[in-house]
This record gives C-alpha cells, sequence and structure tokens, in this order.
C-alpha cells in the first residue's frame, strides 16, 4: 500500500498534499502518528481495516471526523465466508460493519464489496497501473522458447503458495515456473523489493498466475501493464480487472488441473498469448492506468474538503 500510495500522490498531480506514514508492526510510529493527527492533517485515511479500528479508539472524539478508511479484502466484513469468491455468501460481521459506520468516508476496491456496504453508501476506488514503471520491454525475447509463468506473493496461508508448486510440477519439462516469495516479516519493510527489479520480473514471464484467497491487485496491474497475462480466480477486483479469454483467464476453482490447462493452452497457442498481451497492454495504458483512476481517489480523499492526507 505504501507503493500505491506513492504512485497515487504522484498521479493526483500536486492537487492533494498526501504524508505517508508506514507503521506496519512499529507500534510506537502508530501512536506518533496519531498524535499528530490534530495538528498536521486535515483527513486521515487508514489504508488497513483492522488498524482503523485502532486508530479510530485512539483518536480523541472531536478529531475522529477526520478519519478515512479503506475496505480492502472479504476476510473481516462477513467472518471471511466470502474468501476466494467474487460474491458475498456470509452474513455481515456486524462488529466490523459498526466500526465502519463513524468514519467520514469508506473507500472499496471493487463493485462485489461496494455492494456489499448499502448502508454506508462507500466510494469505488480502484487501484490503477504506473505505468511509468512498469510497461514492456523495449525487446522481447525471441521464440520460440518454453512458457515462463510467474508467482509474486507473501508466504502466508491464505497466498496459498503450496498450488503455485503443485502447478509447477506439473508443468515440468514443459514451462518455466518463477516466483517472488517474501517473507512475512519482510512484508512490512518498504525497501524488500526493488520496483525496477519487479518490472523487470514481469518483462521477463509470459503469464502470471494468481493462487491467493485474498489479492491485492497491485501485481495483476503491474504485470498487465507489462503486457503480462494474468491467470486468477475470481477474487477482489480480478472479475472487473480480468477480461476472461481477452488479457487474461478466470478460473473457476483453485484446481490445480485448471491452472495447468489454461496455461498449457496459451503454450500451444502462442498467437492467443500475443493477443492477450497486445490486450493486457492497451488496458493497462488506457482505462486502468493510474492516472484514470485518481479521480475517484480524489473525490474519496477530499469528500469533506480535504487539503492535506495522511
Amino acid at each position: 500500500m505504501d507503493h500505491h500510495c506513492r504512485d497515487l500522490q504522484q498521479a493526483l498531480d500536486g492537487r492533494c498534499e498526501i504524508d505517508i506514514r508506514s507503521c506496519g508492526k512499529k507500534w510506537e510510529q502508530f501512536n506518533e502518528v496519531v498524535a499528530s493527527i490534530d495538528r498536521t492533517y486535515d483527513r486521515v485515511y487508514v489504508a488497513g481495516e483492522l488498524l482503523g479500528q485502532y486508530v479510530y479508539k485512539a483518536v480523541a472524539e472531536p478529531l475522529r471526523f477526520k478519519l478515512l478508511i479503506g475496505v480492502h479484502s472479504f476476510f473481516l466484513w462477513d467472518d471471511g465466508l466470502s474468501v476466494g469468491t467474487n460474491v458475498a455468501r456470509g452474513s455481515q460481521n456486524p462488529q466490523f460493519l459498526s466500526a465502519l459506520r463513524p468514519f467520514a468516508a469508506v473507500a472499496v476496491i471493487c463493485e462485489s464489496l461496494r455492494a456489499a456496504f448499502p448502508e454506508i453508501d462507500p466510494h469505488l476506488t480502484h487501484y490503477g497501473a504506473n505505468t511509468e514503471i512498469f510497461h514492456p520491454p523495449a525487446r522481447r525475447r525471441p521464440e520460440p522458447r518454453r512458457l515462463r509463468v510467474g508467482w509474486v506473493g507473501v508466504l502466508l496461508k491464505h497466498k496459498n503458495y503450496g498450488l503455485f508448486l503443485e502447478i509447477r510440477e506439473r508443468l515440468a519439462g514443459v514451462a518455466d515456473c518463477v516466483d517472488v516469495l517474501v517473507s512475512p516479516d519482510g512484508y512490512y519493510s518498504a525497501d524488500v523489493l526493488s520496483r525496477d527489479d519487479m518490472n523487470r520480473f514481469y518483462n521477463d514471464l509470459d503469464v502470471l498466475v494468481v493462487t491467493a484467497d485474498s489479492e491485492g491487485p497491485l501485481p495483476p496491474l503491474e504485470a498487465s501493464a507489462s503486457g503480462v497475462p494474468v491467470v486468477t480466480p475470481a477474487i477482489g477486483c480480478m472479475p472487473e480487472f480480468v477480461r476472461h479469454g481477452i488479457d487474461g483467464y478466470v478460473v473457476d476453482s483453485y484446481e490445480v488441473g485448471e491452472y495447468v490447462r489454461l496455461l498449457r493452452l496459451l503454450d500451444d497457442n502462442r498467437e492467443i498469448l500475443r493477443q492477450m498481451r497486445d490486450a493486457c497492454i492497451e488496458k493497462a495504458f488506457g482505462p486502468w492506468n493510474l492516472k484514470a483512476k485518481a479521480e475517484a481517489w480524489f473525490e474519496f480523499l477530499t469528500s469533506s474538503g480535504a487539503a492535506s492526507v495522511a
């Protein structure tokens, strides 16, 4: 989310001053941010659902009107019953819903989450691709070569790294599978991965696979900006972002065989792969470009006339 906020600050082109304060596990920094709300910021956007509840309780009551919050996953609001789907299947967690109500405004990153909170009327704020950092290589590797399949994620249970390992095993001898695997401890450092290195990683792929139960949209966005189709479950904003059969595939299940079938299909039909690559670039540099999404974020961040935001 730090990367997204920095990208967003650039895309807003000076219309909104953003000070990024990353807390992670550093609670002393969290307390410092809370203490600075009164004298420093017009609005405070809390990007984490759980962190938002702590911030709200820690801030003095007269200052709570400054707080904005974002909902990024299905994990909390319905007790996790919708994890792995793009449809609300469980009843809302009443404690979580109550925690959202007092905030000045709520942002969600996909239509399905927006529909889940009609009482709150949240802002739809899609993430966008930063095409100044992520873009196709000047020259792609000459074909033919084996299909190169990538995976990006944190070594946490819900990212389902084991499923990627099964896919790699099934494609042994057919495709080269590579990954960027981050430890949970390293996940809280903004300096774990160079974004230039990540651009080079995506540029070296043919396909990116998503295996998670809950996934932030940045890796699929970044891969698409590099001309890399995505094979993903129907989670989060992926059903809105990935056009099945046009610039990627949305799998119906977490069965390893379904992933393997689609990857073999692309390996056997390189012309389809090339068409998907072109469609990804057109999408990332067009309607899903960060600058195209920035207006919705500006309206959310300034929904009550905010001038500067933490």
